[in-house]
């Protein structure tokens, strides 16, 4: 139900995700960091197809020496939710590393049916 995308319409393309179902897609990267770290993340995100019910974000969820989450993703700090067609739009957030956590997966999420691009994406530690 889920693919890998690209918007090759960029200069340089641009990663994405299509999903065509209810449900959860991330398109995601691991980065470590230090508890009590603070972290900004920014990027440019582009959606396109979006159904009723439908959004996307940027977020930060961390994880413990073991992989795991350390909070409920749905709880995990995140950008604007973007819940119509879009085109290019920045987005920001700062958040601060749990006293427990070791990395981070830095995402661009959508929930529900539509597709998202992301560029020009940012960590800032």
């Amino acid at each position: 139900g889920g693919k890998i995308i690209w918007d090759e319409t960029e200069k340089r393309p641009c990663p994405g995700l299509e999903y065509d179902r209810p449900g959860v897609l991330c398109l995601q990267q691991v980065v470590a960091v230090r508890a009590g770290q603070r972290l900004s993340l920014a990027g440019k995100l582009k959606t396109e197809n979006m159904e009723d019910g439908s959004f996307s974000y940027l977020q930060l969820a961390f994880l413990d020496c073991f992989g795991g989450l350390v909070e409920d993703a749905s709880k995990a700090p995140k950008g604007n939710l973007f819940t119509e067609d879009i085109n290019w739009t920045e987005d920001s957030f700062e958040a601060v590393a749990p006293d427990n956590a070791c990395a981070v997966e830095v995402r661009v999420t959508i929930c529900g049916k539509g597709r998202v691009w992301v560029k020009n994406m940012m960590l800032m530690k």
